[in-house]
């Protein structure tokens, strides 16, 4: 075994384990790198990140390979390791095999014992031996690994999609999601060639707006155009919804899901002479939103704390309402792999009851001939045409004015939004 000069690969190996034990039984990705990340441990950030990203992305052929050397069930802490191992040997190249094997099974040894660090050191060999007695192309493996999704959105997805859909689905969460950011009021910028930015052409379902991609997200993150709120970053998918609303004037709307305030933004820009209240029940989530208030000068929004369900606003208060809903998020799993392993049929049916009741208090601050704008970053149908078909079903008083379903793409994360106009 041989002797690691440093530290360093041991605190990437026992982040990265912290990182999938706290989306397995807390929350997020997301949140873990946002909240939980140990400020000690910055340093080795991108490793950290791109080992879990890697981790998730590729999880069902991980996941497969374990389950088909292990001769027992793996204690969740061990299996960790393996992971994370596993995912450095087939996916990175920052160490060699054997040390990335003698870190994990030394740091099994430290807190498991000789027997756990053993048997973690012979699956981890056994799996590289594996990894390498695979053809490429030769159906070897059940095809849910090979399009690398877990077993329950594979068999929903090829019950729900077209053959043709449900390809264009998989070649898109295949690939890493580009950088993407929109031009602010709808300005055409000039490409900078040092910033290495070029528009996206081909969306399309804007007609309003500019999205551009970048190859280098840190000179965007850095730059001058970001500082001077000329652009915000989001993907293209974000704006379809706005794109639906017909030519009107609202003189009030409400965005009852704001934060981090996109969406918000948008609206704004489309309609600069409304009255807008952005509100969100997080009020950490929320300071999100007033900070890009502040930076894009949009005095036409003002923040309200509160819970959807346990509003104080008045019936019939405003011309538009949107409700972008807390759902399962299977559109944006290019930018969030980790939601593709979160998903439960328990987790859905909680999600949709949820979104129905956002849907019926939402209802009632509508006024007559006014409009709400449904959304979801799902692609689920329960979530989406059926939760307005069984909105309308049981609210006469509400009709289907549009709605549209965008399926991932190499441009855009998937989206479905729904114009609902009050008679």
């Amino acid at each position: 075994m041989i002797v690691v000069m440093n530290k360093i690969p041991e605190k990437i190996l026992a982040s990265a384990v912290k990182g999938i034990e706290y989306c397995e039984t807390v929350s997020s990705l997301d949140d873990f790198l946002d909240y939980k990340f140990i400020r000690t441990e910055q340093a080795n950030y991108k490793t950290v990140v791109s080992i879990l990203f890697n981790y998730f992305r590729n999880k069902s052929e991980i996941d497969y390979c374990i389950n088909s050397l292990a001769p027992r069930k793996i204690k969740p802490f061990l299996r960790r390791v393996i992971s994370v191992a596993l995912v450095q040997i087939f996916y990175q190249s920052g160490l060699p095999d054997y040390a990335v094997v003698d870190v994990a099974v030394d740091q099994v040894k430290k807190k498991k014992g000789k027997v756990s660090a053993n048997f973690v050191n012979a699956i981890i060999r056994k799996s590289i031996e594996y990894k390498k007695s695979i053809v490429p192309g030769n159906n070897q493996l059940p095809e849910y690994v090979l399009k690398k999704l877990s077993k329950p959105l594979y068999d929903r997805w090829k019950l729900n999609f077209t053959e043709n859909k449900f390809q264009q689905i998989c070649d898109a969460l295949s690939k890493e999601a580009e950088f993407a950011f929109r031009s602010i009021d709808c300005t055409d910028i000039a490409t900078d060639n040092d910033l290495k930015y070029q528009k996206i052409n081909d969306l399309n379902f804007l007609t309003h707006f500019g999205f551009y991609r970048s190859e280098d997200p840190a000179s965007i993150i850095n730059s001058e155009l970001l500082k001077t709120g000329k652009i915000y970053i989001q993907d293209p998918a974000t704006a379809m919804g706005s794109e639906l609303l017909p030519d009107i004037k609202p003189q009030k709307i409400l965005d009852l899901c704001s934060a981090p305030g996109g969406k918000t933004l948008i609206l704004s820009e489309l309609y600069p002479d409304a009255e807008i209240i952005a509100s969100d029940r997080s009020a950490k989530r929320l300071e999100r939103v007033k900070e890009n208030v502040l930076k894009y000068n949009r005095k036409n929004i003002q923040t309200v704390h509160c819970d959807v369900l346990n509003n104080s606003f008045e019936k019939e208060e405003f011309d538009l309402v949107l409700l972008d809903v807390p759902c399962s998020n299977t559109g944006v799993i290019r930018r969030r792999p980790d939601v593709m392993w979160n998903f439960t049929n328990k987790k859905l049916s909680e999600i949709l009851l949820l979104q129905k009741n956002i849907l019926s208090a939402s209802a009632k601050l509508v006024r007559t001939g006014g409009r709400m704008l449904y959304s979801t970053c799902s692609i689920e149908k329960e979530e989406n045409l059926d939760q307005i078909t069984n909105f309308i079903a049981n609210n006469c008083f509400f009709y289907l004015e549009k709605e549209y379903l965008l399926l991932p793409s190499i441009n855009n994360d998937g989206a479905y939004s729904a114009i609902l106009r009050r008679k």
